[in-house]
């Protein structure tokens, strides 16, 4: 079945950092990463006509979001992104498959327990996990903002129409939908 890249994402939960998996990382960037949670119920019937409900969270495989806004500037060590480089261009050359098998599973839309087990345990063998990359000089959160920004500028200017203005009156733009400091104390 082919699957047309979509093109806009609407979302049923919340987007939140797992600060506890980058516990290595810069902690100015710890809480940049954020996947999305969402609240779940099901209706378990019993023997006698009653039932419960259960209530969970699921986690998106097909989404994740990166949060400037929760960014440190001073934390991005470009050393580090460097190394970032190196660490995933010998990836690339000497286990394709591994990248593959984890690209394969986040954009495949559904959440596959074994798969991720089995991509985690592979990338952990390359060494390509942040705490891996930080352990040897890199830490992959740094590069990963680093291409998002260059890409999220471009797309803005591409986007941004000049308008002159006068001085006195200024263009409104939206203000952030959270807390400034989000995140931002480490």
């Amino acid at each position: 079945m082919s699957r047309q890249p979509r093109d806009q994402v609407s979302t049923d939960g919340v987007f939140l950092s797992t600060p506890g998996v980058f516990d290595g990382t810069a902690a100015g960037l710890r809480h940049a990463f954020k996947m999305q949670f969402s609240p779940t119920a099901s209706r378990h019937d019993e023997d006698g006509g009653g039932g419960r409900t259960a209530i969970g969270t699921a986690f998106a495989m097909d989404r994740a979001l990166l949060d400037f806004g929760a960014v440190q500037p001073s934390a991005v060590d470009l050393a580090r992104a460097e190394r970032d480089c190196e660490l995933l261009r010998e990836a690339i050359r000497k286990h394709p498959e591994v990248l593959t098998q984890a690209l394969d599973l986040v954009t495949g839309g559904r959440t596959d327990v074994d798969g991720i087990r089995s991509a985690a345990s592979a990338l952990q063998g390359i060494g390509l996990t942040e705490r891996q990359a930080y352990d040897t000089g890199g830490g992959i959160v740094a590069l990963l903002l680093l291409a998002a920004a260059a890409l999220l500028i471009e797309g803005c200017d591409a986007c941004v129409t000049v308008v002159e203005t006068s001085p006195q009156v200024q263009p409104q733009f939206p203000s952030s939908p959270g807390p400034a400091d989000a995140g931002g104390g480490g």
